[in-house]
């Protein structure tokens, strides 16, 4: 990792040989060992450090440093541990972007997606839900569906859910009526399956669509056919 041999590192200074960096800013950081000697305690390099070798490559790293010290106590020295953390900040990386492009997708839909936990506690709620019904997501969040409803509205909906969840099942065009922050009714339809992780279960994820123009249509159709 840092390009030098065994000989060529023995008996030059520690800043030498391991040269370490602040990956995003590269600014130097602290040398480790230097800073178990002055406050005596073993000690964690932050996130984000790099190693710059001798040929001037760059490798992420995770590192400590700790005192050795005699049966009396005394310091005698400092032992540092590192690895090469690449690998590591390559899946973070790539989980960064897919979050982002997730999140560039989700908020890019007029559909309110939802995910909640084993409880039926809301856990994420997408910016759509303002529209559609007034609330923010951090309003909304740890809440569950039934709190926005009628008693007997989520005495109806809990019924079928909970019949999809005892089964771990999905269920698809599951109507709701839910009040407004402003009191009156929207009507949504909402799809909805289980998700685990790995290969435990976790909770449900889905989206909401909201149908109140569709409903309306249909009760002015049903209207003008009895007329």
């Amino acid at each position: 990792l840092t390009g030098w041999s065994q000989g060529d590192a023995m008996g030059r200074p520690l800043e030498e040989v391991f040269e370490i960096v602040n990956e995003y800013t590269g600014d130097p950081v602290e040398n480790p060992v230097q800073k178990v000697i002055n406050e005596g305690r073993t000690i964690g390099l932050a996130n984000h450090t790099a190693l710059i070798s001798r040929e001037g490559n760059r490798v992420s790293i995770a590192d400590s440093a700790a005192p050795i010290r005699d049966v009396a106590g005394e310091m005698l020295g400092v032992i540092l541990v590192f690895r090469d953390m690449t690998l590591e900040r390559q899946k973070e990386e790539a989980l960064r972007k897919s979050e982002e492009r997730f999140r560039g997708i989700v908020e890019s839909t007029d559909d309110w997606v939802w995910e909640v936990d084993i409880r039926g506690l809301f856990t994420y709620v997408s910016p759509q839900i303002k529209n559609m019904l007034g609330y923010s997501p951090e309003e909304v969040v740890g809440k569950t569906i039934f709190d926005l409803m009628s008693k007997e509205e989520a005495d109806r909906v809990y019924s079928i859910f909970r019949s999809c969840a005892n089964q771990l099942a999905s269920f698809r065009s599951m109507e709701l009526t839910i009040f407004h922050r402003d009191g009156r009714p929207v009507f949504l339809e909402t799809n909805g399956a289980p998700f685990f992780t790995d290969g435990k279960y976790c909770g449900y994820s889905g989206i909401i669509r909201d149908i109140t123009q569709r409903k309306l249509a249909e009760k002015k159709l049903s209207l003008a056919h009895r007329q």
